[in-house]
C-alpha cells in the first residue's frame, strides 16, 4: 500500500502524505469485544497506524452501520452455523448486514456477483458434494477479497459419552452437527 512514516513522528503516512488514521468502533457494554478492539488498536499504533477507538451503545452502534454509514472499522459479533446459506444477509450483495458496499440493488464487484450466483445456486442444490464445492469457491472468493477479518472464534469444550460413534464436534455446529451420521456402538 505503500505506508512508510515520512516524517518520522511514529504515524505511517500514505503517497499524499496523509496519516494513516481510522475509526474503530464497537458496542459498550461487551468486554470481550472492548478487549479485543483495544488488542487490535495497540497492534496497529505499534506499527504506525493512528486508530482512534470508540465505544458506542448498541443502538448507535447499528445506526452508524445500516442507516448513516459512518464508519471505518468495527469489532462485532456474528452468529454462524455449519449451514453457509444461513449467512446469506452477509454474503449476498442485497443482504441487510453486507457492510460493505451496503443495500446494493446489483453486486458493485464481479467478486460479489459470484458469491450472490453461489448462494442462489447451492440454496437449491441437493447433491451435497456439488454443493460444498460451490461453498468452497465461495471461502477462496472471501479468502481472496477480504472483507471481513476473522478475530476469534471460542473455544469449546464438549463431554459426550464413549458409547457414541461418528461423533466429531466444532465450535460452530457443536456435538451434535452431524445429527443423521452418529450412531451408538
Amino acid at each position: 500500500a505503500g505506508f512508510f512514516d515520512r516524517d518520522k513522528d511514529g504515524i505511517v503516512e500514505d503517497r499524499a502524505g496523509n496519516d494513516v488514521e481510522f475509526n474503530l468502533f464497537t458496542n459498550s457494554g461487551n468486554t470481550q469485544r472492548v478487549q479485543i478492539a483495544n488488542i487490535v488498536r495497540k497492534d496497529l499504533e505499534s506499527i504506525g497506524f493512528k486508530v482512534h477507538f470508540m465505544q458506542l451503545e448498541f443502538n448507535n452502534l447499528v445506526i452508524k452501520l445500516n442507516s448513516t454509514y459512518d464508519w471505518n472499522a468495527v469489532i462485532l459479533g456474528l452468529t454462524g452455523g455449519i449451514e453457509p446459506h444461513f449467512g446469506n444477509n452477509v454474503w449476498q450483495s442485497s443482504g441487510h448486514l453486507h457492510m460493505w458496499y451496503p443495500r446494493q440493488e446489483k453486486p458493485a464487484t464481479s467478486w460479489e456477483r459470484r458469491i450472490d450466483d453461489i448462494f442462489n445456486r447451492a440454496v437449491q442444490e441437493l447433491n451435497k458434494e456439488k454443493r460444498k464445492k460451490l461453498y468452497d469457491e465461495w471461502q477462496e472468493i472471501v479468502a481472496e477479497n477480504v472483507p471481513f477479518i476473522y478475530t476469534v472464534l471460542p473455544d469449546s469444550l464438549f463431554a459426550v459419552r464413549n458409547k457414541f460413534g461418528n461423533l466429531y464436534p466444532t465450535s460452530y455446529g457443536g456435538a451434535f452437527h452431524n445429527l443423521e451420521e452418529i450412531f451408538i456402538k
